[in-house]
């Protein structure tokens, strides 16, 4: 078996893709999607989820032509100064996920595709529990037509059997797919890309999505062959070859060249946070040998995508 052909078999249910019950444990999750507001010019649209949709945020200074009724009369009699209270808004929100079926997403243990749609079919189902709206967009590869306008949480199945049926294969232009897909957002949206990042444009897909007005995220999903080569059974002389693109290279793996490999995947993961970031998206690393609960329950709560 070649270094990082994966030995595990594909899927073909829903409970194969989400094994132990990982999906009923995701009842009272939701998709974090918010805006500071002020007043109630903009805050006067109110979420249908949970009793309310205005939660306070912060005060900022007053400026004429602000609804009086969100002054903080409190503050203005302890220090004679006039503010107003900012609000985080929660609206009829649209939840995007775009996963990247590429060549190189077919590969490691755990494999990264399916990772990749395993992440994706619970943040879907934690969607549309809470009533959002969701879509469904392959990256590349041999994937079903695109999923659009599903809500509610008995159209899990139609979602899963899109994951199952998807298929990785060739390259996959990220940054123009994402323009295609990130139009026709019905309210407030926020965009998910679960991509290993590895050929060019990641940034440049999530400044097409920001500029369509999407809250942006990329799930970075890399395998334990890349973040440690060395300690799982990278060794010898070998002939590496591009699963994407023709072309290959003959290499003796040695301890320096393993040093290189680190030095210039440290440097790769530092640039492309930075980018992700200018662009106006937010990045978070995966490792597919973690637990999914640990993914879903801690990174993804922490980092502020669910809570």
């Amino acid at each position: 078996m070649r270094f990082g052909e994966t030995r595990d078999p594909a899927p073909t249910t829903m409970e194969e893709l989400a094994p132990g019950g990982l999906l009923a444990k995701l009842s009272r999750m939701d998709v974090v999607a918010r805006r500071a507001v002020r007043g109630a010019r903009s805050g006067e649209r109110r979420s249908r989820k949970r009793g309310g949709g205005l939660e306070f945020a912060e005060h900022r200074d007053y400026e004429p032509g602000d609804d009086l009724r969100f002054v903080d009369w409190n503050v203005f009699a302890r220090l004679d100064r006039l503010v107003t209270k900012v609000f985080i808004e929660e609206e009829d929100l649209t939840v995007a996920l775009l996963i990247d079926a590429s060549a190189s997403m077919d590969w490691g243990n755990p494999n990264k595709f399916l990772f990749a749609r395993r992440m994706a079919l619970c943040l879907g189902v934690v969607a549309l529990r809470a009533g959002h709206r969701l879509r469904v967009h392959g990256l590349g590869g041999a994937c079903p037509s695109d999923l659009a306008g599903l809500r509610g949480g008995s159209r899990a199945l139609p979602l899963s059997r899109w994951l199952l049926d998807a298929r990785a294969g060739g390259e996959s232009d990220l940054a123009e797919r994402v323009g295609r897909v990130s139009g026709g957002r019905q309210g407030r949206g926020v965009l998910i890309m679960l991509s290993d990042c590895l050929e060019d444009g990641p940034a440049d897909a999530v400044r097409r999505a920001v500029s369509s007005g999407w809250e942006t995220w990329v799930l970075r999903t890399l395998c334990p062959e890349e973040l440690d080569p060395g300690a799982n059974g990278l060794a010898g002389d070998l002939r590496l070859e591009d699963v994407e693109k023709e072309g290959a290279v003959e290499i003796t793996v040695n301890r320096s060249l393993l040093q290189s490999y680190h030095a210039r995947l440290d440097a790769d993961r530092l640039q492309l946070e930075s980018d992700v970031r200018r662009a106006g998206g937010r990045l978070v690393e995966l490792d597919t040998s973690l637990d999914p609960e640990l993914v879903l329950f801690e990174l993804l709560r922490r980092g502020g995508l669910l809570r």
